[in-house]
């Protein structure tokens, strides 16, 4: 997410930075534009001028070195669009656009690109500002400022902050299904067996699963079990939104029947770790079959890499 909180009084205090900073030749320091802006604006005195220098340089309207800063291209081209003093619909919107493609707010880690999660991620300051600039809600053809900034939104890679969240959101889930394996197998008496579960995510992603476990059944209990966690912050009861990639869809059905889901939805890292239930939806990985992208006709030339699937419970 950007460093400074967007709000409608940063967005003019950007606005108000770029004027500014055209107005004495496109180059001055922190402080002359502090200065310059508070005697030419009206409003200056309630605006975070400060807030705005930061967002003009994270949006790239303006560079920075040490000690001056330059009005960029795209602050020229924003320039372009308006001369009124208060920012127009237009520039607010490629302001929001700009600025939330190129450091993602943490909800866009957890919103996977369905529109109809935005209302239940997207903080309400946030949702009112895009809903006053036209880009909420997301529509379908026509305008591609629009539909395809929202498609950009779901692919761009979130900032730091928001994976090392999701991670930890991850990592609660598969702790929550260690625990939960444990208690199952213990319950049904197979202690040595119990004392067998591995965590094998936290030695390697690259397993194709995250917890390897055993089946406990009485015809065969120690017939072993890989499960795959998917885990949502979110409460989700009645649906469930995951991504599987190509390498634990080819470890699933070298595994067939050995290999589920568990999923997990409201999840809190803690500590400890909680979710909404107190155990995991259970899926065999071949009732994922109909969700997954049909072969291609260039067959062994080309695959898919990651499926987004949502089930509907």
């Amino acid at each position: 997410m950007p460093s400074v909180r967007l709000s409608p009084g940063r967005l003019t205090a950007l606005w108000l930075v770029l004027r500014t900073l055209d107005s004495i030749g496109g180059r001055a320091s922190a402080r002359e534009l502090h200065s310059y802006a508070s005697m030419n604006s009206l409003r200056s005195g309630a605006l975070p001028i400060s807030d705005g220098v930061a967002l003009a340089v994270e949006g790239g309207f303006a560079v920075s070195d040490a000690t001056q800063l330059d009005l960029a291209p795209l602050g020229r081209r924003a320039l372009s669009m308006a001369q009124e003093d208060e920012p127009t619909d237009d520039l607010r919107r490629l302001f929001l656009s700009v600025l939330l493609l190129r450091d993602p707010p943490p909800w866009v880690a957890f919103w996977q690109g369905n529109p109809d999660d935005l209302d239940l991620v997207v903080p309400e300051t946030e949702r009112r500002l895009l809903n006053e600039v036209g880009l909420l809600p997301p529509r379908e053809g026509g305008d591609p400022t629009n539909w395809a900034w929202w498609n950009a939104l779901a692919h761009t890679p979130p900032s730091e902050d928001a994976s090392a969240h999701r991670k930890l959101i991850g990592d609660a889930g598969e702790a929550l299904t260690v625990e939960y394996e444990l208690k199952r197998l213990r319950a049904a008496g197979y202690d040595k067996l119990a004392n067998q579960v591995r965590w094998v995510a936290q030695e390697s992603p690259a397993w194709g699963f995250d917890v390897l476990s055993f089946s406990g059944l009485p015809t065969a209990p120690d017939e072993p079990l890989a499960i795959e966690v998917k885990s949502l912050s979110r409460p989700s009861p009645t649906s469930f939104e995951l991504f599987l990639s190509v390498h634990e869809w080819e470890t699933a059905t070298r595994a067939t029947s050995g290999y589920v889901l568990h999923l997990w939805d409201g999840v809190n890292p803690g500590p400890p770790a909680r979710a909404r239930t107190t155990e995991p939806r259970i899926l065999e990985a071949m009732a994922l079959v109909p969700h997954l992208p049909q072969p291609a006709e260039c067959r062994a030339q080309c695959t898919w890499a990651s499926a987004h699937i949502v089930l509907r419970t």
